[in-house]
């Protein structure tokens, strides 16, 4: 896989212990780099993507193309992010006795 597959407007994921971090879209593509912001990112023959230059996330993160899997992941963390923001203490009693339903008979993440 070379740069020339990709283009502006691409989504790459940047991932963390298997969870989005956050979704990145790739602003121009030179024949040899990706670059998202102020950030360049290079891309070997077998598509793993890497930061280039600057500093590094010292193995912290991966970065990958989007897959199904990786969009729902990121759907997932933007779901949390948003209950986690909510103050539950303003909804309704109704409410909250359907979130805590939801709560109960839902499935564990892992």
């Amino acid at each position: 896989m070379t740069t020339h597959n990709f283009k502006a407007g691409d989504k790459i994921y940047k991932v963390y212990r298997g969870e989005v971090d956050s979704v990145l879209v790739i602003d121009k593509v030179t024949p040899t780099l990706l670059i998202i912001g102020h950030e360049r990112f290079k891309v070997d023959n077998n598509g793993y993507i890497s930061k280039f230059g600057g500093s590094s996330d010292y193995g912290m993160f991966s970065y990958k193309i989007e897959t199904p899997e990786l969009l729902r992941s990121a759907k997932r963390v933007d779901a949390l992010k948003f209950v986690k923001s909510r103050n539950i203490d303003y909804y309704d009693t109704d409410s909250i006795l359907a979130i805590q339903e939801i709560i109960k008979n839902a499935k564990p993440h892992r």
